[in-house]
């Protein structure tokens, strides 16, 4: 990303829209203590999905910022980033609300994100590094499982 695309997506984002997106993050894959694993409101995280963000979605995800906080404000008199985890999981699990393309955007830069960082990487077992162009092991499985596949006639047309 360009340092100019970076820039809109963070100065497209209002501080409070920033609290919200952290706290969201969070409450879609809390941290873990006791692992030592980052949630994704984790600031370099966030930082990473903002990163992402593509100029085009950047409104569609300040407006659901602004509906979610909307939303408890007037159901708690209390701004999302102020809940608690467990009132922001009760919030979260009762509204799948806002749009689609919102939850699909935020989910997937989330999952993405968090995947990515090293931290979280290394938890799982795996190296810290881009899976190119070193790749990784993988274990062979039962290539006998394919053949029923293999004997199936064409199931596509030739091209000329």
């Amino acid at each position: 990303m360009s340092e100019q695309q970076e820039l809109i997506a963070t100065e497209s984002l209002s501080d409070s829209h920033c609290l919200t997106l952290n706290a969201l993050l969070d409450t879609m894959i809390p941290p873990d203590r006791g692992l030592s694993i980052p949630g994704a409101g984790d600031p370099a995280i966030v930082d990473q999905v903002l990163k992402s963000l593509r100029s085009a979605s950047i409104p569609r995800i300040a407006q659901g910022l602004s509906d979610i906080e909307n939303s408890t404000l007037e159901s708690s008199g209390r701004k999302f980033s102020d809940l608690e985890q467990s009132e922001r999981e009760k919030w979260f699990n009762e509204n799948r609300f806002a749009s689609e393309d919102f939850v699909r955007i935020l989910g997937s830069l989330a999952i993405h994100c968090y995947y990515t960082d090293a931290r979280v990487m290394e938890s799982l077992g795996m190296e810290a590094r881009s899976p190119f162009p070193d790749g990784f092991e993988i274990e062979q499985g039962d290539w006998s499982l394919l053949e029923r596949v293999k004997a199936r006639p064409k199931i596509y047309r030739e091209t000329t």
